[in-house]
């Protein structure tokens, strides 16, 4: 009946759901009855009456000889009950008859060995095998159906929503006015290696600056006759938060304690340029109305013949004050400050196209 009412709804409403049903309550219905044909077991044969055994012998009984019917209606007519005995008439004393031969029985026939009686075999079960076979056919139709069905629903939903104007979409755009200044977290510059941010600058934005530094010469290491002197130059960018300063040491050996102006023609030797690359926050950097002010421990590199560059193995702690020195062309105004290495002291050199300082925006 449930059956017959999912196949009336699937025609009625084309409902693959309903379809997917019916097979599957059909399979039911089929695989129960299956189960119930293979649970039913074989009727048992009836055995025959067992034949009756002679007490006497143990051996089965022959069956009893037929008994002859006579029919003495005449002889009842002829002598009727209650009539004398007639005696037949004496006959003289003859010889003593001869002893009659007592038959010698005959052997009874051998009785034919009673039939045994076998359970007829189980019959084939094919209704069960078919209705089994059914049962799965219906259960494989109706996932096959199911599968269809599912990737029809999931084709026609894809296609509607491909077919779905973009206007239709249910995201909310925020509007955004002009006074909202979009937030970027920039990531802390690293080095790996030495010479990883000699190429590296910051974008100043609207709050930040680049300077340009070239510094009178300045006493990097004393010697027992003469010094080690370098003549720094330093870049510097920041966007008011992140920043980095590169460094340039071109050193000499002088045979005088204090940095000549021109150290070649004073007879100064010149010796590997060290460089340095230090960003923040080990490079602690401060400014304040176009005026900046940077400090930092400056770990320097070479770069032998051209080679990759190699750390020295020395640091130098050095402060760098500065701010502009006039007044100010397209952003860009001349830079004067000084420069301090534990000790000494060098200003910017007088060139002042070598010292200039750009505000951001």
């Amino acid at each position: 009946m449930l059956l017959v009412v999912l196949v009336a709804l699937a025609v009625t409403t084309a409902s693959p759901g309903l379809w997917v049903a019916a097979l599957l309550v059909a399979a039911l219905g089929l695989g129960g009855a299956a189960v119930l044909l293979a649970s039913t077991p074989p009727a048992a044969p009836v055995p025959g009456p067992a034949p009756a055994e002679d007490t006497a012998t143990g051996s089965p009984e022959r069956p009893a000889a037929a008994v002859r019917e006579v029919d003495d209606l005449q002889a009842f007519f002829d002598a009727p009950p209650g009539s004398p005995t007639v005696l037949p008439p004496a006959t003289p004393p003859t010889a003593p008859p001869a002893p009659i031969p007592t038959p010698t029985p005959a052997p009874a026939p051998a009785l034919a060995a009673a039939p045994v009686t076998r359970p007829a075999p189980h019959p084939p079960r094919r209704p069960v095998a078919a209705l089994a076979t059914a049962a799965v056919a219906l259960v494989v139709a109706a996932g096959t159906l199911a599968v269809l069905t599912d990737h029809g629903g999931r084709r026609d939903d894809r296609g509607r929503d491909e077919g779905r104007p973009a206007a239709a979409a249910t995201t909310r755009t925020v509007p955004t006015t002009a006074s909202s200044t979009p937030t970027t977290t920039r990531a802390p510059l690293t080095a790996a290696a030495a010479g990883d941010l000699a190429s590296t600058s910051v974008d100043p934005g609207r709050d930040g600056f680049t300077a340009r530094a070239a510094f009178e010469g300045i006493v990097l290491e004393p010697r027992a006759v003469g010094a080690t002197v370098s003549y720094p130059r330093l870049d510097v960018s920041s966007d008011g938060t992140t920043g980095v300063a590169h460094l340039e040491l071109t050193t000499w050996n002088c045979i005088t304690a204090t940095p000549p102006v021109d150290p070649a023609a004073a007879g100064c030797t010149a010796s590997l340029t060290e460089y340095a690359d230090l960003p923040t926050p080990a490079l602690e950097l401060r400014e304040v109305a176009g005026e900046f002010e940077l400090s930092g421990d400056f770990e320097t590199y070479t770069r032998p013949n051209g080679s990759s560059p190699v750390y020295t193995g020395r640091s130098y702690p050095i402060t760098v004050e500065a701010g502009p020195d006039g007044r100010a062309e397209d952003g860009t105004a001349p830079l004067v400050g000084d420069l301090e290495l534990g000790t000494s002291t060098a200003v910017t050199t007088a060139d002042r196209t070598a010292n200039t300082v750009t505000a951001g925006g």
